[in-house]
Parts: structure tokens; C-alpha cells; sequence
């Protein structure tokens, strides 16, 4: 949730105002509250939010890749992309480039996790970095604090940040 709520700011500031987002598979945890962090982010600002333009089924390169194919073949596009997910965003970059466009110029693509990837992609992308490392420490304490006690996993928030690379441009304002 946090991590769509720095994606929308983000591109907010830089005047983006038509935003896009390629889903996860949409069952999971996490695919449900980056989506209604994306959402609720997109109406505090008032910005009008283009049913179009939620596209995408998994958190696979492949499943970005078509979902930025199908956003391009819309009459009416977003200026910008929020992905639930790394490897979707570098399916959506690979989709813009085979159809003759480029990011960020024609359309800027925030991902979500920082793989190692985003260093070497063209442009580098813009992320949400998770710590993974403390992602899967707390998840294996977690899971052993459940089988001593026997009680019910709890759930924790862990924070994100923004990663700032070259995959984003500032936009004209039409307001």
C-alpha cells in the first residue's frame, strides 16, 4: 500500500495526472492492497481513474509485457504506469520499445521491489525497494514463533522507499 501511495505521489509531482497500473495476480495480499493503495492515492488527488488502464494478471515479465501491449493499443493512454512488480515493469519497457516508443518520453513506468535487473535496464527503473532480506528473516520468525506457540501468524508492515532512476520524466501540467 505504501509503496503505490509513493509511486502516485511521485508521478503526481512530476505532473502526471493519466496513470496506469499493471496488476499482480489479483488473489494475493499484496497485488489487493497495492491496488487499493493505488486507487485511494489516485482519488486523494482527485484524479479520475481510467478502468482501461488497470490491466495485467500476474507479476510475471511476460504478463507486463502484455499488459503494456494492450495498454498501447488504447486511443487514450496513460503519460504513466505504476507496476506491481519488477519484472512487469521490464515486460512493459520491452513492450513500448517493440512498438517504436520510449521510456520515460512517451510513457514513464515506476516497478515495485529493486531487483538487481533495474540497474541494467534501458533507462534504469524507477522502484519501490523492499528489504527482502528483513522481508524473509521476519517471515521465517514468524512462521517459528507459530509452530512454539501454536497461535495465529501476526502481520506486519515493513517500509518502503522510493528508488529513483531514469524511467520517469516530468509531464506538463493541463490544469
Amino acid at each position: 500500500r505504501q509503496g503505490a501511495e509513493q509511486a502516485v505521489d511521485y508521478l503526481y509531482a512530476l505532473g502526471h495526472r493519466e496513470i496506469g497500473l499493471i496488476e499482480g495476480l489479483p488473489n494475493t495480499f499484496p497485488s489487493r492492497s497495492h491496488s487499493e493503495g493505488f486507487r485511494e492515492r489516485m482519488a486523494g488527488y482527485g484524479l479520475s481513474l481510467c478502468r482501461e488502464w488497470i490491466v495485467g494478471d500476474d507479476f510475471t515479465e511476460e504478463s507486463g509485457y502484455y499488459a503494456m501491449q494492450a495498454l498501447l493499443r488504447m486511443s487514450e493512454r496513460p503519460t504513466a504506469v505504476v507496476c506491481q512488480s519488477d519484472a512487469a515493469a521490464v515486460g512493459a519497457l520491452k513492450a513500448l520499445r517493440q512498438a517504436g516508443l520510449s521510456c520515460p518520453e512517451d510513457m514513464s513506468i515506476i516497478g515495485y521491489d529493486d531487483i538487481d535487473v533495474c540497474q541494467h535496464t534501458t533507462p534504469n527503473l524507477t522502484t519501490i525497494k523492499q528489504d527482502t532480506i528483513l522481508l524473509g528473516r521476519l517471515a521465517a520468525d514468524t512462521i517459528m514463533d507459530g509452530i512454539r506457540q501454536g497461535g495465529a501468524l501476526r502481520q506486519r508492515i515493513l517500509p518502503v522507499s522510493l528508488i529513483v532512476r531514469d524511467s520517469c520524466r516530468r509531464v506538463e501540467i493541463d490544469e
